[in-house]
């Protein structure tokens, strides 16, 4: 779905939507007050979109759900007892690369990982709004090396 159409303003007025970037090219921001500028429709589906992903996964691993790790085999006949396995939270059994460690030191690491590079992206958003506050000026012409592609 060509949503990248929604970012012109002129091909999302002749679609009579309201443009996700303003006539000057900007994305709305809250220091630049153009979050209210945003379709109601827009924050009503995110909010609808986060509202189900918290209903169907939010409690799971919280209270040490366990998963039957092979229960394929079981219901081929091809193990004789399953093999349990406590899901920590947030584990929704998606890897479809198996780029997860196997080994539990592996895992640690990796787990303390996404929590580092989590608190990094906070603290860099965060950042960059007091920046936007503090000069008034816009975080795309305070770091233009950020947002030009390569080799430009």
């Amino acid at each position: 779905w060509p949503l990248q159409d929604f970012f012109d303003p002129a091909i999302a007025n002749f679609l009579k939507a309201a443009p996700l970037v303003t006539e000057g090219g900007r994305n709305p921001s809250l220091v630049n007050g153009g979050l209210q500028e945003v379709s109601p429709f827009f924050w009503t589906g995110i909010l609808g979109a986060t509202i189900m992903l918290e209903l169907l996964y939010g409690e799971r691993g919280l209270r040490g759900e366990i998963r039957i790790e092979n229960a394929e085999e079981l219901a081929r006949g091809e193990a004789s007892r399953p093999v349990y396995k406590t899901v920590e939270p947030g584990d929704l059994g998606f890897d479809p690369l198996g780029i997860y460690p196997t080994d539990k030191q592996g895992q640690i690491r990796a787990l303390s990982g996404e929590i580092n590079n989590g608190r990094l992206a906070m603290l860099a958003l965060t950042t960059f709004v007091i920046e936007e506050f503090l000069t008034g000026e816009s975080i795309v012409d305070l770091t233009p090396q950020f947002f030009r592609p390569f080799g430009e």
